[in-house]
């Protein structure tokens, strides 16, 4: 399944359920997970996504930790 199929399908499920799935860019930054989640209760979460068996390069693999170290959640799918 392509990246993008998998972004979708997530994308689509989030939504179903009330949650917002925002593309996430930042023009300073070379790197960013490719969605913000947010939810009831301000609930935040981050997701890159990647194809079965991709690994993320290694800016996502740095920033996927520091995120986690900041109190928020993050998801490599």
């Amino acid at each position: 399944m392509l990246e993008r199929d998998i972004e979708k399908r997530v994308c689509d499920y989030a939504r179903s359920r009330g949650c917002d799935a925002e593309k996430f860019t930042s023009p300073s930054k070379g790197f960013v997970p490719d969605r913000l989640f947010t939810a009831h209760g301000a609930r935040i979460w981050f997701a890159e996504f990647k194809r079965h068996g991709a690994n993320p390069p290694p800016p996502p693999a740095r920033d996927h930790p520091r995120r986690l170290a900041l109190g928020f959640w993050g998801y490599v799918l």
